[in-house]
């Protein structure tokens, strides 16, 4: 089972990843992004299927993922190798191949080590929270950093968009385009992700509570804390982007393994009991290692921010995180309480039906003061007002052309 994890990893995150690089270098973002919803959607139906013949199992959920991303990937690639054009004939090919091996050394040199201390400080983590907190403790914190990845969609999406833009930019050698970009992407996504998790902030204990079950009930302040993990991941992600587009990966390479290395004796030192002979912790379980992932990635994202304002002379924006998350999550538990009043008095005798009556309506709420907010200071969202009345406009007129067509 684990050597066939292996391999089914390897085809969704290393083949298929690649074959999307190759796709975003060539502009062609809608194929891709469409062939990953093909993906996810063959994926859903081989499990439905597996699970109507009462088939599903470890084995042969990997084997559908294996098999679905390797076939998706030579499909596209075969589609991509009949579209391509020899635009330059290479004269000497032995020294242009050399060329290209040192170029690709160069830059992937730094990352081995990265690769190297990556896989340490998962297991670190992994392990340290089985030794010390058990399966239950694991089940709390995997299936609270589940949750809360849902707040990534919009910046796993962008992130290749972006890597390719960037990277255009800086070999033209246009800054001030790439500061742009940089500007817009990070405040635009920063927004989204924190719109998403601080609504789902004040919902944890009754998501895991009503949706989870009874034995999951301990796993909402893990859930909590969680949430806030994506705000500045999506930061991060944009940042290590910004780091290989430059080609900087000996920055990114220190940067990283300092975080890596310090993560390590704060996961034991949060999750060690307190009567541990040997050096006592403070026994906090899955909630000791999501507090450890928010502070840490919070400090470290940052970092990478300082240090990009620094190489490109911009000014290190840090106030508008602070402000964004504290209005967002303030506005959040408000428009809880207005749904909870509201639904409350209705009396229904359904947890669940009640839980997404009372959302739906603090979240309708929520993301209209939200669009008015973003309406009148467009510049929360990088963008400006004249952007968004193109914006509205565009989105009027689909409206109108669908409803004459209807």
């Amino acid at each position: 089972i684990i050597l066939a994890a292996f391999v089914a990893q390897f085809a969704q995150q290393r083949v298929w990843t690649t074959v999307v690089q190759i796709c975003e270098a060539r502009r062609k973002t809608v194929l891709a992004q469409l062939s990953g919803v093909v993906i996810s959607v063959l994926h859903l139906l081989i499990v439905l299927l597996l699970i109507a013949f009462d088939n599903l199992t470890v084995e042969s959920a990997l084997a559908s993922i294996f098999s679905v991303y390797v076939i998706a990937s030579i499909v596209i690639f075969r589609a991509l190798h009949a579209d391509l054009r020899v635009e330059n004939v290479v004269s000497d090919v032995r020294s242009y191949i050399i060329e290209v091996m040192q170029d690709y050394w160069k830059f992937c040199r730094p990352l081995i080590l990265v690769a190297l201390f990556s896989f340490l400080y998962e297991f670190a983590d992994r392990w340290l929270l089985q030794l010390f907190g058990g399966s239950e403790q694991q089940g709390f914190y995997q299936i609270s950093a589940r949750i809360a990845a849902v707040s990534l969609i919009a910046t796993a999406s962008m992130l290749s968009i972006f890597w390719k833009e960037v990277a255009d930019s800086y070999s033209n050698g246009d800054m001030e385009r790439v500061g742009r970009v940089y500007h817009r992407v990070t405040r635009a996504l920063y927004l989204l992700v924190t719109i998403v998790a601080c609504f789902l902030i004040p919902w944890s204990e009754d998501i895991t509570k009503t949706v989870l079950g009874d034995e999951y009930r301990e796993a909402g302040p893990v859930l909590a804390v969680m949430l806030f993990y994506p705000i500045h991941q999506s930061i991060g992600q944009i940042n290590a982007t910004m780091f290989l587009a430059s080609e900087r990966t000996d920055s990114y390479m220190r940067i990283t393994l300092f975080g890596m290395i310090v993560s390590m004796p704060a996961s034991y030192f949060v999750l060690a009991l307190p009567s541990n002979s040997f050096v006592p912790g403070l026994g906090l379980g899955a909630l000791g290692i999501a507090l450890k992932m928010v502070v840490l990635n919070f400090s470290l994202v940052n970092l990478q921010s300082w240090l990009l304002s620094k190489y490109h002379h911009w000014k290190f924006d840090w106030l508008f995180q602070v402000i964004v998350a504290v209005s967002a999550l303030l506005l959040s538990y408000a428009m809880k309480w207005l749904g909870t009043q509201v639904v409350s008095p209705i009396g229904i005798a359904s947890l669940f039906s009640e839980m997404i009556l009372t959302m739906a309506i603090s979240g309708a709420t929520y993301l209209l003061i939200i669009i008015a907010i973003i309406w009148i200071k467009p510049e929360i969202a990088g963008t400006d007002k004249q952007e968004l009345q193109n914006l509205a406009s565009s989105l009027l007129s689909r409206i109108r052309s669908i409803s004459v067509g209807r």
